[in-house]
């Protein structure tokens, strides 16, 4: 099984200029998902929102504008 890692990313809304950070937790590997460890998102700090689910989209919540890590 692999080790989950913990991390954090800067997160810049490249159309409004906002920015913040997210936290995030690396899902366990095993052999079913053939080394796919997706994330799990922790927390988001700023003006952003996530959408539901493995290695979550997040979007400016100001512009709408999807933020790229």
């Amino acid at each position: 099984m692999t080790r989950r890692q913990q991390y954090a990313a800067a997160l810049k809304c490249d159309r409004c200029g906002t920015t913040g950070s997210a936290s995030f937790k690396e899902n366990d590997g095993d052999d079913s998902n053939q080394g796919d460890l997706g994330q799990e998102l922790l927390r988001i700090e700023g003006k952003f929102r996530a959408e539901a689910g493995r290695s979550p989209i997040i979007y400016c919540v100001r512009c709408g504008e999807k933020v790229c890590r």
